[in-house]
């Protein structure tokens, strides 16, 4: 479950951890509990088994683990873990559309690119 307290325990050694990015970043290149098959165990979840070679898909996954929402819309009160939901949920929400092109059929109804009903003339 996600957890926002003082402190982190591995699973995979039980280290404990500070609450902070860094260290969990260290210390998920480090942990010694970890059998690094390959190089797609660069970056080990010290709470699950995800792995990563990547820095920013690590993060990302962690924050599943925390409450942390650093997107933030700024037309309501959404937060989000990930921008990509952000964007997804401004596209929905907000009909913030990047750049449709929008199509009027034969009946004078206007959708969007994706097919998708906007309004009938």
């Amino acid at each position: 479950g996600a957890q926002n307290s003082q402190d982190w325990t591995c699973k995979h050694c039980q280290t404990h951890l500070a609450n902070e990015m860094k260290d969990v970043l260290k210390h998920s290149k480090t942990c010694e509990g970890v059998d690094r098959k390959d190089i797609s165990f660069t970056f080990v979840c010290i709470q699950c088994s995800y792995h990563s070679r990547q820095r920013n898909h690590f993060e990302r996954h962690f924050r599943r683990h925390t409450d942390e929402k650093p997107f933030r819309c700024e037309h309501c009160e959404y937060k989000s873990p990930r921008e990509d939901h952000m964007t997804s949920h401004k596209r929905r929400k907000h009909l913030l559309e990047k750049t449709s092109t929008f199509v009027i059929t034969k009946k004078a109804v206007v959708k969007n690119s994706k097919g998708e009903f906007i309004f009938a003339i």
